[in-house]
């Protein structure tokens, strides 16, 4: 469970476009080889199931 205020760290296997991008937009994403890592604060935990 994510408590609010919390930065959250989420890794996505692969590079995320556009789009994906902008679903995410209060996490910032940064490139690592081959995947992308979100990482921000959430709302709550329901935040990542938008």
């Amino acid at each position: 469970m994510i408590r609010s205020g919390r930065t959250a760290e989420i890794c996505v296997r692969g590079h995320l476009g556009p789009g994906m991008g902008r679903a995410f937009a209060t996490l910032g994403a940064q490139t690592q080889g081959g995947d992308t890592l979100l990482r921000g604060c959430l709302a709550d935990q329901a935040a990542l199931y938008v």
